[in-house]
């Protein structure tokens, strides 16, 4: 059986968004475990993070176009071919065309990751040299197989996979105080176990990767005012890139402009989990199982729209709180429970710390990875 000592990603734009990240977390752990990764991508805002980590990085513009001129073709296949990888990877289904002929240079197999609804509208014929597809979630699976004819036996599913943080998410001044959000905002520590208290200051946010339809900014701004209108003193935060003129004037119309700050998306988001309350997860076209886990993760309690694959990380009450999308009335109601509610928001805490180790830690998803490799060369 060949060895499993290189593997070469191919990905498009570097952004920050669900497949990038998938992308540089498990180039990140196959490199601890001695695998040697090379990811060639057109640039974007996360190449600084995969330089910090290590981790190799070549560039090339557009590789994710159908027709490649001639001379890029020549380099490109010329740059595999002295990687020497064991297997090339497809980080999205608009690469599988260059997968394929690079595998054929190369003299090896290639995989392809689809992270999203989105992504699998790509069609990506397979060559004799795929050896697989693997789908983020059983959701996508279906779909796959459903609406894109693609055999359910060449389909492996593998989850997303975080980093479990070892102070669960919180800044260290925020552990020696509890990780209690009312200590953060100036308010008295909790009461008796049970009784319900507000948090005076509470803050609640969305994070989504632009401006735009199917992120749900207008149920986020409808349930903010309900929200606001129960508890006066919560602030808000909308994180995202692009346009965001009309998300600000409804939020002028509905006198939540000093109340609510945004931000534009950013890479290392997790410090802006840390410093809110509850996370509002409104999309309505298909789940953030991603951005759910790492909220989980830095033990931040999650309202999300019942669509895709949330429903194959969030047991509702239990790990976190599921309602019906558009729903804007349920998502400020779960949210304010939340706030009011201090046993309720620790048992959903617990739980889904929990979660996030036993199912959905990074190194169980690299581990699936390396096997799924393991699968090819054998």
């Amino acid at each position: 059986m060949p060895r499993l000592d290189k593997v070469l990603f191919l990905s498009d734009f570097l952004d920050v968004d669900s497949s990038t990240l998938r992308t540089f977390d498990l180039a990140r752990a196959l490199a601890a475990r001695g695998i040697e990764v090379t990811t060639i991508a057109s640039g974007g805002t996360m190449v600084e993070q995969f330089k910090k980590a290590g981790l190799r990085l070549q560039y090339y513009h557009r590789i994710h176009r159908k027709m490649l001129p001639f001379v890029f073709n020549g380099r490109i296949i010329a740059l595999a071919r002295s990687l020497a990888p064991t297997i090339i990877h497809a980080r999205s289904p608009r690469l599988a065309r260059l997968a394929a002929r690079l595998a054929r240079a190369c003299r090896v197999q290639y995989a392809v990751t689809v992270n999203s609804i989105a992504e699998s509208r790509h069609k990506a014929k397979r060559s004799r040299r795929c050896a697989g597809v693997i789908a983020a979630s059983q959701y996508l699976r279906e779909w796959l197989v459903n609406n894109k004819s693609v055999p359910k036996e060449v389909i492996t599913v593998i989850s997303n996979g975080v980093e479990v943080d070892p102070f669960n998410g919180a800044r260290p001044e925020a552990r020696a105080r509890g990780n209690e959000p009312s200590a953060r905002n100036g308010n008295p520590p909790p009461g008796p176990q049970g009784e319900q208290r507000t948090i005076r200051a509470p803050v609640v946010g969305m994070i989504a990767q632009r401006f735009g339809a199917g992120d749900g900014h207008d149920c986020f701004l409808e349930a903010a005012v309900r929200i606001a209108a129960e508890i006066p003193a919560t602030q808000f935060v909308i994180a995202a890139d692009g346009e965001d003129r009309r998300v600000r004037d409804r939020l002028k119309d509905a006198g939540l402009t000093k109340q609510t700050t945004i931000v534009p998306a950013f890479v290392d988001f997790r410090h802006l989990l840390t410093s809110i309350d509850v996370l509002l997860v409104p999309s309505d076209s298909e789940g953030r199982s991603r951005l759910i886990l790492d909220a989980m993760a830095c033990r931040r309690p999650v309202v999300a729209a019942g669509v895709g694959e949330n429903y194959e990380v969030i047991e509702d009450g239990e790990n976190g709180l599921l309602v019906q999308k558009t729903n804007a009335e349920a998502f400020a109601a779960r949210t304010v429970e939340l706030i009011t509610n201090s046993e309720f928001r620790e048992s959903i805490l617990d739980a889904a710390s929990e979660t996030v180790r036993k199912k959905f830690s990074l190194a169980r998803m690299a581990k699936d990875v390396i096997a799924f490799y393991m699968k090819i060369l054998g």
